[in-house]
C-alpha cells in the first residue's frame, strides 16, 4: 500500500497501514503509531507536514530510547522508575498523576510494556500542548 499525498505530506491513515513505513524503524504496534500521527496533525488536514513529520520522529525515538535505559529487558519499566523516565523525557508530574497512568498503562501494577509507555508519553505530551494552547488563549 503506498500512501496517498497531499501537498506532498503524507496521508495519515494510509501511512500507518502501512507495513513497509510500520517496518521502517518504528518497531511498534499501528495503534500506538496511528495515536502519535494524529496528535501531531496540528491543522486537522489528515496529512503530515514535514516539521509535524519530524516533531514525531524525534520523539518517538526520544520516548523509545527512554523506555530502553528504563526497562528491565523484556519485563519493561518498573512502576517504581516510572517517575524518572517520565522525567527524563520531560514531564513532572505528581503522586495522583503517577498512579493513574500506573492504573491506566500497567495492567500488572508492577512492569509498562513499550506500547503501554509510548501511549503514556503521547498522552502527557498532549496534555501538555492542550495546558500550553490554554495558557496562550488567557494571555
Amino acid at each position: 500500500m503506498k500512501p496517498t499525498r497531499k501537498n506532498n505530506s503524507p496521508d495519515l491513515s494510509a501511512l500507518a497501514e502501512d507495513d513497509k513505513f510500520m517496518k521502517s524503524g518504528l518497531n511498534t504496534s499501528k495503534d500506538v503509531c496511528q495515536q502519535m500521527l494524529y496528535m501531531l496533525d496540528k491543522d486537522g488536514s489528515g496529512t503530515l507536514e514535514y516539521n509535524e513529520f519530524k516533531e514525531f520522529w524525534l520523539n518517538y525515538h526520544t520516548w523509545l530510547a527512554t523506555y530502553h535505559i528504563y526497562s528491565y529487558g523484556s519485563k519493561g519499566i518498573s512502576v517504581l522508575d516510572l517517575r524518572l523516565a517520565i522525567n527524563s523525557i520531560g514531564y513532572t508530574i505528581n503522586h495522583d498523576i503517577l498512579h493513574k497512568l500506573i492504573d491506566s498503562y500497567c495492567p500488572d501494577g508492577e512492569f509498562i510494556c513499550r506500547n503501554n509507555f509510548l501511549m503514556c508519553a503521547l498522552q502527557l505530551k498532549s496534555i501538555n500542548t492542550a495546558s500550553q494552547i490554554s495558557s496562550n488563549d488567557l494571555g
